[in-house]
């Protein structure tokens, strides 16, 4: 028996395998959790945001959410203050026994962040370093 029936997956923006959240330059937190997306100020108490999918431009950053396949959520986040980003997959990976992240999602995702509006980020999979890393 699993522990949990969700699954994630977050880089930054060398590709490299990060936790769940980003902290922004504002002190602001983002965190990939289940198939949806907390905002929330560091040491904040109470009930933080929630996004489940949507564009979201603030002062210190720019957040992209879309629900995905495996009743799941792609977030791309860039902090424009840093250029510091956060990439991350969360899905739902039971299916009577353990799916994980499937190659499919994946592939979803590299799309989804191709057709993305922020230029950095499309720079940035244009140079191929996050879908090699994905895959």
């Amino acid at each position: 028996m699993a522990l949990s029936s969700w699954d994630y997956a977050a880089w930054n923006e060398k590709g490299e395998s990060i936790p769940t959240y980003i902290e922004c330059s504002n002190n602001t937190i983002i965190e990939l959790y289940k198939n949806w997306v907390y905002i929330r100020k560091k040491g904040q108490t109470g009930r933080p945001i929630t996004v489940y999918h949507g564009e979201i431009e603030s002062d210190h950053f720019y957040l992209y959410a879309e629900r995905a396949p495996q009743d799941g959520v792609f977030v791309a986040v860039r902090d424009w203050k840093t250029n510091k980003m956060f990439f991350g997959i969360g899905v739902y990976a039971w299916n009577s026994h353990w799916v994980g992240i499937k190659d499919e999602t994946r592939e979803a995702f590299i799309e989804w962040l191709k057709s993305l509006p922020d230029k950095t980020i499309n720079l940035i999979i244009a140079e191929d370093e996050i879908p090699r890393r994905l895959k």
